[in-house]
């Protein structure tokens, strides 16, 4: 069967990779597996045969089903589904296209552990100072586990791949007001810094905090923020914010 790759369908072929998936997500009894893109199973059926509670596989194409005792499948866009589904780890070699989307919805979902396949750049997106790499590792430790050659998948990929291991941690204030920062990103920050601080200064307090930051960066909506300007916002927040 012809993968899709309109779906970004590149199928793991590698059977070491395959088992150092699963050794890397270390399962138990007490996990509610997410995979996402099972297609033809090769990755479900190793899952299948670890201790979890359960295993929900969510699959775009039409063609592909996986049955079993533990598995919850479900037809349709992950993108589409994943707010309404109940899951405390992400076991999956994920469509890279959609990498960005659906590491927003794990800010949103917080699952305990993510173990997933991703291009290798957006891995080093994770691991170097850009917004979301920031983000992600004030809510968990990112570890890039090993990288994967082009020819581990069927079809190849144009670029190498990377398998990454999230592990959760504490949620912190700053961790709130990260993922705050990211699932509203059609906010200008202004409006942002005045849902985050509400209650904890007086209008006037709060106007003059604003004078810290310039102009430009407040009147800007938050996926408008450069890097630069971003940790300028992060340094912002600590200084006066989580002091308060």
């Amino acid at each position: 069967m012809k993968q899709n790759l309109d779906l970004g369908q590149h199928f793991m072929i590698d059977k070491s990779v395959l088992k150092n998936i699963i050794k890397t997500a270390s399962l138990s009894s007490q996990d509610k597996v997410l995979e996402i893109g099972p297609g033809k199973g090769a990755l479900t059926k190793l899952l299948e045969q670890t201790p979890i509670k359960k295993l929900i596989c969510v699959e775009q194409d039409s063609r592909f089903e996986v049955q079993g005792e533990k598995i919850e499948f479900i037809q349709g866009n992950i993108l589409n589904v994943i707010d309404g589904l109940t899951f405390t780890t992400v076991v999956a070699n994920i469509p890279y296209h959609i990498s960005e989307p659906l590491f927003q919805a794990f800010l949103r979902k917080q699952p305990k552990k993510i173990v997933v396949v991703v291009g290798i750049q957006f891995a080093k997106k994770l691991l170097e100072e850009t917004i979301l790499g920031t983000i992600i590792r004030e809510l968990y430790t990112v570890k890039l586990i090993q990288e994967i050659p082009r020819e581990a998948f069927d079809p190849a990929p144009r670029t190498k791949s990377a398998l990454l291991h999230l592990e959760s941690k504490k949620l912190s204030l700053m961790g709130e007001l990260l993922i705050s920062f990211y699932t509203s990103s059609k906010n200008k920050v202004k409006n942002y810094l005045s849902v985050g601080t509400k209650n904890k200064y007086t209008k006037k307090e709060f106007k003059i905090l604003l004078e810290e930051l310039p102009q430009s960066i407040l009147e800007k909506y938050n996926y408008e923020l450069s890097t630069e300007e971003f940790l300028q916002l992060i340094h912002f927040l600590q200084k006066t914010f989580l002091n308060k």
